[in-house]
C-alpha cells in the first residue's frame, strides 16, 4: 500500500463470526508504540457477515508513518450476555510515493 493512494482494506473473519449483529465496530490503526493514529466506526465501514472493508482517504494514508498496527474491536448481543471481541494485531506497511501530497 502506498502513502496517498485511497486503498480499501477487506478484513475477512471466520463463518463462526457475524458481523452484521455487531452494535459497535471499531476499527483502529495504531504506531508501534499504541499511539492511536486513526479509528474508522461503523459508520465509515461496509460490513458484511464475515467481511470489514475500511477506505482510506489520501489524507489518511499521507499522515500514516511507514509501519502501523490494526486490529478490529466489537460488540455484539449473545442473548442478553454483551461480549466484545478483538482480532488479532495485524501490521501494515504504506510504503513511500514520490507525490506525498493530495491530488484533486
Amino acid at each position: 500500500m502506498y502513502k496517498g493512494t485511497t486503498p480499501t482494506l477487506s478484513l475477512t473473519f471466520p463463518d463462526t463470526i457475524d458481523l452484521t449483529l455487531a452494535t459497535q465496530i471499531a476499527v483502529t490503526f495504531s504506531d508501534y508504540n499504541n499511539k492511536v493514529l486513526l479509528e474508522k466506526s461503523a459508520a465509515d465501514l461496509t460490513v458484511t457477515a464475515q467481511q470489514i472493508d475500511v477506505e482510506l482517504s489520501q489524507e489518511e494514508t499521507l499522515a500514516m508513518p511507514k509501519d502501523v498496527l490494526i486490529q478490529v474491536n466489537f460488540l455484539y448481543m449473545d442473548g442478553t450476555i454483551s461480549r466484545r471481541c478483538a482480532s488479532t494485531i495485524q501490521g501494515l506497511r504504506f510504503e513511500k510515493n514520490l507525490k506525498a501530497e493530495v491530488m484533486i
